[in-house]
């Protein structure tokens, strides 16, 4: 079988920079990979978002593997509707909510919260929704961190509040890569559902700080799932 692409979803929290240290290393693995860039804006609906990453992703006559982390898993089976990929894998993600919205998969405390920090439609960037700045704490690397800030965009409150659409559910192997207990039920919930879960001992944004390793479990995850 032909070599798959691999196509990285960085989460509409994060911005693509969140991929890129790990993207380098799949491409010193001499794997190929792409990091779809985009950007959330205040009158955008799921389908709009869907339409570009599409063509942020492109085609190139390979077996694509789609990888999404975060936020960016409410977005995958969007994605895999259009793209129809060999292979999905959510890392440390959110699992697919048609009918419901971003806020709904959150505890009702938390998005009580969001809707009090939010000004004049836009919330403040995500790494600030705490006291304790966790792009600090969790990001050793001053460039990757700067990077990472830069960024990191005030996400439209109206995106969190909208209703995922009904897309078809996930077809085609899936597999699941949990980086923190945070997304414990998250993983849960794919082993029930058969898929494969791989579970590293790191943290929600490893992608950045080990990236090496999280490039080397992508990698093998595919390759059990592509060739299954």
């Amino acid at each position: 079988m032909t070599a798959p692409r691999f196509a990285l979803v960085a989460s509409p929290l994060l911005g693509p920079a969140s991929w890129r240290p790990t993207a380098d290393a799949m491409a010193g693995l001499g794997l190929a990979v792409v990091v779809a860039d985009y950007v959330v804006g205040s009158q955008d609906t799921y389908d709009a978002i869907v339409d570009r990453l599409v063509q942020a992703i492109g085609s190139a006559g390979q077996p694509l593997v789609l990888v999404g982390h975060s936020g960016a898993g409410g977005l995958l089976a969007g994605l895999a509707q259009r793209l129809a990929p060999a292979a999905t894998i959510f890392v440390d993600a959110i699992l697919p909510h048609p009918g419901r919205s971003w806020m709904e998969t959150v505890p009702p405390g938390l998005a009580r919260r969001l809707r009090g920090l939010a000004v004049q439609g836009l919330l403040p960037p995500w790494n600030r929704w705490v006291t304790d700045d966790p792009v600090v704490k969790l990001i050793p690397s001053p460039a990757e961190r700067a990077a990472l800030l830069e960024q990191i965009p005030s996400i439209p409150l109206a995106y969190l509040e909208a209703r995922a659409p009904n897309w078809p559910p996930l077809a085609g192997p899936c597999a699941y890569l949990q980086l923190s207990e945070t997304y414990n039920r998250e993983a849960i919930a794919a082993r029930t559902g058969a898929w494969i879960v791989v579970r590293e001992d790191l943290h929600h944004l490893a992608m950045l700080s080990d990236p090496d390793r999280v490039a080397a479990v992508l990698a093998k995850m595919a390759e059990s799932l592509v060739t299954a």
